[in-house]
C-alpha cells in the first residue's frame, strides 16, 4: 500500500470526528537504540501542521540517542546539526484511554525537506524499513503476511528504598489460576479491555514459568498493524500496572526464567495457499539469516541468558522443528512460524523487516532448504545425529557476535544497506559501553537500570 495514504489529514479529521473528546495526540517513532520517542502535541497544532502541508521537526540526534542523554556521534559528526520531520501515518491512531483525552499515532521519519506534497522519507527510518520489506515481498514474490506476538511481562512492586522487587503471587505456577486471582486478573481484564478499545485483538493471557510472569497472546494482523499493536500493548500494559501501584517490565531476564516475546509469523501468496516449494524456500532464507537477525530480536547481553539447553526459550542451534520449543524456529503449521529469539526489547520495526526481506530472498532465489526438521532438543543429539538433519553452527551467545553476524550478512546488507546496519551496531556497541559502566551484565544496578526504562 503507498505510504502517501497513510499521511492525509482527513484520516485524523474521521478520526477525530469519530472521538470527539481527544485533545492531544502524541507524535510516536523508534529510534535505533529501541527508545520510544514521543511529542504531545495539542489538536489544534497538529491540524494548523496539515493545514500548511507540513511535519513537526525534531533535531536529527533523535534518532541514535542513547539513554544516558549524551548525544551519539561517533557514526556521524553532523547529527548535532539539522533536523529531521515527524510525518504521521495516520492509519496507526490509537486512543489512549488510560489517559483522558489522549490518541498516539506512529510516524515515519522524515527528510528535513519532507511535506504533504513530497513527503521524503528518511532512509535511515525503521518504520520505512518494514514498509519496503512489506512492499518488496509483495511485489517480487505476491507474498503477504499475517503477525502476532506473545507479550511476556514480569511484575514487580516498589519497595520503600525505591528497589524494584518482584510480586509474590503465592504460588506462582504456569498456567495456573491462583496466580491469577492474586490481585492480576482486574489488572490483565482493564489491559484486554483498552486494548479492545483501540481496535487491538486479544486472543487469552495467563501465567507464564517465572516468578510474577505473565503473557498476553495477542492476534495475528498485517505486519505494520502489527507492529504497531505491540508498541500500543507495551504502552498500555506499563500505564495500567503503574495505576495500579506496580511496575511491569519486559527485561529479558528479570526474574528465574527468561521473558521474551515470541513472534508468529504467517506467509501466504496472492490470497492462496502457499506451494510446499515456496514455504520451504522462504524458511530457507530465514533461516540462512537468523543469526544475524538476533541483532535485533536479542540486542542487549542480557538478552543471551535466554540462549540455551534446556531452558524452552530459544535453543543453542541455528535449527527449526514442528513444535518444538528448544529450537529458535518452531513450526507451527503449515507456512505459519514462531521466532523465538525475540525479547521485550528488540527493535520491532528492524526485527520484522529483517524476518520478512531474509525469508522473501529465499523465495525469490529459490533457496533450497538444507536444514531438516528437528524433533528434539538438539542438546541431546551427537554430532552425526545433528550433521544428519544439516545443524552446524550455533545460534549467537552475545550482541557482539549477533552484530559480525549481521554486517557479515549479504541478504540483509543488500536489503537495509551497508551504512544503515553499521549506523545501527556502532549505536548498539555505545549502548553496551553505557549499561557495562552501571554495572556487570545481570547485576542489580543494570537490572534495575533497565527495568526502570523497559
Amino acid at each position: 500500500m503507498p505510504l502517501e495514504q497513510g499521511i492525509q489529514p482527513s484520516i485524523l479529521d474521521e478520526f477525530i470526528q469519530a472521538h470527539q473528546h481527544i485533545k492531544f495526540i502524541r507524535l510516536l517513532w523508534i529510534d535505533f537504540g529501541r527508545t520510544l520517542g514521543g511529542r504531545v502535541m495539542t489538536l489544534r497544532h497538529l491540524r494548523s501542521l496539515a493545514a500548511d502541508g507540513t511535519f513537526h521537526a525534531i533535531g536529527r540526534a533523535y534518532m541514535c540517542l542513547p539513554d544516558d542523554s549524551c548525544t551519539f556521534y561517533d557514526g556521524d559528526p553532523t547529527l548535532s546539526v539539522g533536523s529531521l520531520r515527524l510525518i504521521p501515518d495516520y492509519r496507526s491512531l490509537k486512543i489512549c484511554s488510560w489517559v483522558a483525552g489522549h490518541a498516539s499515532v506512529q510516524c515515519y521519519i522524515g527528510e528535513a525537506t519532507a511535506t504533504l506534497i513530497e513527503p521524503r522519507v528518511y532512509r535511515f527510518c525503521p518504520r520505512l524499513a518494514l514498509h519496503n520489506a512489506i512492499e518488496s515481498a509483495r511485489i517480487a514474490a505476491g507474498l503477504n503476511f499475517r503477525v502476532g506476538w506473545e507479550v511476556e511481562f514480569c511484575v514487580f512492586k516498589r519497595q520503600d528504598s525505591g528497589r524494584l522487587e518482584l510480586l509474590q503471587p503465592t504460588p506462582h505456577q504456569a498456567s495456573a489460576i491462583r496466580p491469577l486471582e492474586y490481585g492480576m486478573i482486574s489488572i490483565l481484564d482493564r489491559i484486554v479491555d483498552i486494548l479492545d478499545e483501540s481496535g487491538i485483538p486479544v486472543n487469552h493471557y495467563h501465567s507464564e514459568n517465572a516468578t510474577a510472569q505473565f503473557e498476553l497472546v495477542m492476534g495475528h494482523l498485517p505486519p505494520m498493524e502489527a507492529v504497531d499493536a505491540l508498541v500500543h500493548t507495551q504502552q498500555v500494559i506499563r500505564a495500567v500496572h503503574q495505576d495500579a501501584g506496580l511496575v511491569a517490565s519486559f527485561h529479558p531476564w528479570c526474574s528465574d526464567h527468561g521473558t521474551g516475546m515470541h513472534m508468529h509469523i504467517s506467509v501466504a501468496q496472492s490470497s492462496t495457499t502457499l506451494h510446499l516449494a515456496t514455504e520451504d524456500s522462504f524458511l530457507a532464507g530465514m533461516m540462512e539469516s537468523i543469526g544475524a537477525i538476533c541483532a535485533f530480536g536479542m540486542p542487549i547481553p542480557v538478552s543471551y541468558k535466554r540462549v540455551g539447553p534446556g531452558k524452552c526459550s530459544t535453543g543453542s542451534y541455528i535449527a527449526w522443528g514442528t513444535l518444538n520449543r528448544e529450537v529458535p524456529v518452531r513450526k507451527i503449521e503449515p507456512a505459519h512460524w514462531e521466532v523465538r529469539c525475540v525479547d521485550g526489547l528488540s527493535h520491532p520495526f528492524l526485527l520484522l523487516a529483517s524476518v520478512l526481506a531474509a525469508g522473501t530472498g529465499g523465495v525469490t532465489k529459490a533457496i533450497k532448504l538444507e536444514l531438516g526438521d528437528c524433533n528434539v532438543d538438539p542438546e541431546s543429539m551427537t554430532f552425526d545425529e545433528l550433521e544428519t538433519i544439516g545443524i552446524k553452527e550455533s545460534l549467537p551467545t552475545s550482541p557482539f557476535q549477533a552484530h559480525d553476524k549481521l554486517l557479515d550478512n549479504k541478504a540483509l546488507n543488500e536489503f537495509f544497506g551497508l551504512d544503515l546496519l553499521q549506523t545501527y551496531v556502532t549505536l548498539m556497541q555505545h549502548y553496551q559501553d553505557l549499561l557495562f559502566s552501571i554495572g556487570e551484565t545481570g547485576s542489580v544496578a543494570q537490572d534495575q537500570w533497565l527495568m526502570e526504562r523497559f
